[in-house]
């Protein structure tokens, strides 16, 4: 049997000790090192993809009729309430006859329901607010008339 001899064991130079600590606190601090930038990094493309995700439509803006996808959908409640100018409505109604991301948009998007039209939906009669509008102009006119002549 191998008896243990005092022989093999021999002393450590000056500073072994402090050495062996030494690489020991950087491979520590290496390994945190090394933790703390891969979670970085996994949380960078994390946000990355999520503020992709969350904004593709506004970074696909296609210009269609000399407007874009973004302005056209700044404008869309004031272009389904109608109160554009006849120009920029044309132009947004040629828009969305071309570009397939705001035509989606605006199909999704109802027309407002009137009150005390039991839950119907009102559609824009375009004819009606032109006959009226002349029946308006018509009556001016009379009026005018009358009071010249008066």
């Amino acid at each position: 049997m191998n008896a243990p001899t005092n022989n093999d064991w021999t002393t450590c130079p000056r500073g072994e000790f402090s050495r062996l600590a030494g690489r020991l606190r950087t491979v520590r601090r290496r390994r945190i090192l090394v933790r703390a930038a891969s979670t970085a990094v996994v949380m960078l493309v994390a946000f990355a993809v999520g503020m992709t995700a969350a904004n593709f439509n506004d970074m696909c803006d296609y210009h269609y009729a000399g407007i874009g996808c973004s302005r056209v959908r700044k404008l869309a409640p004031l272009y389904a309430a109608g109160k554009l100018d006849a120009a920029l409505t044309n132009q947004i109604h040629l828009h969305i006859s071309m570009c397939p991301y705001c035509r989606k948009l605006f199909s999704e998007m109802k027309p407002p329901v009137a009150f005390g039209t039991g839950g119907r939906r009102l559609e824009p009669d375009y004819n009606a607010k032109r006959a009226r509008f002349v029946d308006d102009s018509r009556r001016r006119d009379r009026r005018l008339v009358a009071f010249t002549a008066g």
